[in-house]
């Protein structure tokens, strides 16, 4: 993704780089860096982006599901039933 155009995704969603960060989970220096081109930014940041205009924030990585169980099956949503 180019730098500029997040840059400018940024600011459309009227989110400042350390809202962006606290967002994603990530240090606001590493927001700098991906806009000022010392870092490139992970090929992925479109549909975060994508998401985050659509309100669905991501959620952080305490909430990661692990790779393994989402190919076993493993990884199920909660229905609410406390059994």
């Amino acid at each position: 993704m180019d730098r500029k155009f997040f840059a400018s995704e940024r600011k459309r969603l009227k989110m400042t780089q350390e809202a962006m960060a606290e967002v994603l989970s990530q240090n606001i220096y590493t927001i700098k860096k991906w806009e000022g081109g010392v870092r490139k930014i992970p090929p992925y940041m479109g549909y975060v982006l994508a998401a985050i205009e659509a309100g669905l924030e991501p959620i952080g990585k305490d909430h990661l599901v692990e790779y393994a169980q989402v190919k076993a099956g493993g990884a199920q949503a909660d229905d609410g039933d406390d059994d």
